[in-house]
């Protein structure tokens, strides 16, 4: 379909646009993408009509429950990947791997140096993090600065790795998601809300 005209003389919009020819291949083998067409799940409960409309909007379907379980698995291992990163750093090494798709950024370094930039990627408009000056998972030594260690590990996702959660329609197109984390000495995460 490539956009045919409805009832009221509007161009419909094709119901399987973004779905590759494989995909919709893959989707005709039997017990591959399981979709019920007894009941519509749009306002009106309609039931397409056409066979490969039903198709499509099963494809889609069934990749959205596929996304709803695979984003939080890729975000766990991406980030347990991060953690095993900091854990062989010492203190002031910095590590930033670049892709396409995720950025990981770990670094190691005393609590006095938190409150400096950490640029998370190497292009124009990176994005960043940056904590207080005064922020320390233990109490400031007597010169009022802080000599605790601290890992940091941040995860920037290109795009919304939960697109699924009620929320992510309120999120601009090109929004990058990041993931932080502190780490202590002991490289076990710590709950920094409300510090």
């Amino acid at each position: 379909m490539d956009g045919t005209l409805s009832s009221s003389g509007e161009k419909k919009k094709d119901p399987c646009e973004g779905i590759s020819a494989v995909d919709k291949a893959n989707a005709e083998k039997e017990g591959v993408i399981d979709y019920d067409t007894d009941i519509g799940d749009d306002i009106d409960m309609d039931i397409p009509t056409d066979p490969e409309e039903r198709l499509c909007k099963g494809i889609k379907d069934s990749a959205a429950l596929l996304g709803a379980q695979q984003g939080p698995e890729l975000m766990k291992m991406v980030s347990n990947m991060a953690q095993l990163m900091l854990s062989k750093s010492v203190i002031n090494e910095e590590t930033l791997v670049e892709t396409p798709q995720i950025n990981i950024y770990t670094k190691m370094t005393l609590g006095k140096d938190l409150g400096k930039k950490h640029v998370l990627a190497r292009t124009k408009n990176a994005p960043w993090v940056q904590f207080p000056a005064d922020f320390c998972l233990d109490d400031l030594n007597g010169n009022n600065t802080c000599e605790s260690p601290a890992g940091i590990t941040a995860i920037v996702y290109e795009t919304n790795p939960m697109s699924t959660l009620p929320t992510s329609p309120r999120l601009a197109p090109n929004t990058q998601v990041i993931d932080l984390t502190v780490s202590n000495r002991a490289n076990r995460i710590v709950d920094i809300t409300g510090s």
